[in-house]
Order: structure tokens, then C-alpha cells, then sequence
């Protein structure tokens, strides 16, 4: 049970940093597009 508690918070650390990382990149992506226009 609690070797599952790890593995349960590690996968949600890692959607977590994943979701951060999409984030930023979309935020970049969106200052490109603005600075074209």
C-alpha cells in the first residue's frame, strides 16, 4: 500500500511539471504569433 502511495505521487509530480512545461510553451508560442502581428 504504501509503496503505491509513492508511485501515485510521483505520477502526479510529473503531470504536474509536465502541464507547467506546456504552459510556458504556449505562452511563448503566443508572444511570437503577437509580436508578427
Amino acid at each position: 500500500m504504501f509503496d503505491f502511495l509513492i508511485i501515485y505521487s510521483s505520477l502526479i509530480l510529473l503531470i504536474d511539471m509536465n502541464e507547467k512545461r506546456n504552459n510556458n510553451a504556449s505562452k511563448i508560442s503566443i508572444k511570437r504569433t503577437n509580436e508578427k502581428l
